[in-house]
This record gives structure tokens, sequence and C-alpha cells, in this order.
């Protein structure tokens, strides 16, 4: 119907809470959404989309290309001097609270570091580092559930970021502190 003969029957504030009606009524789609079973459905396709984005992001090696400079032992601490270069992502979404020490197939030595700083600075940045183009020195400190001496003796020792192996730990190299 023409809206000038709704305007003459007087009906406008009839005619605009029945349009108002239907659109809240919305489509069979929506309402079929709406619905319990479509609702559990749905979850279970996110909860099997976040899995899999969670699987990609932890086998995802890190953006800064990472080297080992130098071990050092003392105790059950275990410290490393590490030189990071990221040109591309200037450190964005880079966690170094995801390293770990670990040996060839992910057995854990240190699970998570207790410190990392830039040399001559007391700033933690397990949670994150400066946004910056130019190389980064870090001193990452962990502790272990071995002795200096145990650890030393260990051949195999990875530097892992997330699920990624980043470096072997030359072990013979290592410096020993008192």
């Amino acid at each position: 119907m023409p809206e000038a003969v709704w305007h003459q029957s007087g009906l406008d504030p009839y005619r605009k809470s029945r349009l108002t009606t239907l659109a809240i009524q919305g489509q069979g789609w929506f309402s079929k959404v709406l619905k319990p079973s479509s609702g559990f459905q749905l979850m279970l396709l996110s909860i099997l989309l976040w899995g899999a984005n969670y699987g990609r992001l932890i086998n995802t090696p890190p953006s800064p290309k990472i080297n080992v400079e130098k071990v050092a032992l003392s105790g059950e601490e275990i410290k490393l001097t590490l030189s990071l270069k990221d040109e591309r992502y200037h450190y964005r979404g880079f966690l170094p609270l995801q390293f770990r020490l670990a040996g060839p197939q992910g057995t854990v030595i240190s699970r998570f570091p207790e410190s990392v700083k830039i040399p001559d600075t007391d700033r933690d940045l397990r949670f994150g580092l400066p946004k910056s183009a130019e190389e980064t020195r870090l001193e990452v400190k962990f502790i272990s559930s071995k002795d200096a001496a145990d650890t030393k003796q260990l051949q195999d020792l990875y530097l892992w970021y997330a699920g990624t192996k980043v470096a072997l730990l030359d072990m013979n190299k290592a410096v020993m502190r008192n």
C-alpha cells in the first residue's frame, strides 16, 4: 500500500510498529542460528578454529634473527647473552617470556626465563621489547633443575621459542662462575 493511504487512514503508528516487529523477527536463518543446537555447533567450530590458530602460532618461528653470543653457568643459574635483530617487524608481538631451555625433543630444563633485560639496565623485558629496527642485546637468565657442572655436560641443550628450536647452545664454550 502506498504511504499516502496509510497516512489518510490514520494507521501510521500501526505501520511503524509493524515494520519494527518485522525487523526484529528477522530472517529465517537468523532464528535458526539462535537455536541451542546451532549455538553448540558454532561453539565447537570456534573452538576448533581457535585450536588450529593456536597450534600455528606456537609452531611459527620468531621473527627476529637470534644469535647466542655467550653462555654463563653459576649454580643453578644459566645466563645467556643474545643478539637479536628484527628489521621487518621491529619486535612487534615478540615475547621473550616464551623462551625456554630444552633438549632436542622438547624435554624441559628450564620452562621460562627468570629475567630478560638489556645489559646494564634493570628494566624487565620478559613481556615485550621496545620497538626498534636496531640490533638488540639481551641477557636472559634461567633457573635450571640441574647444577652448573651437570648443565655443562649437556651437549644437546637448545634455546626454544614457543614450539620452535632457535639455537643449539655450545656448552663447551660455556663460562663457569662461582
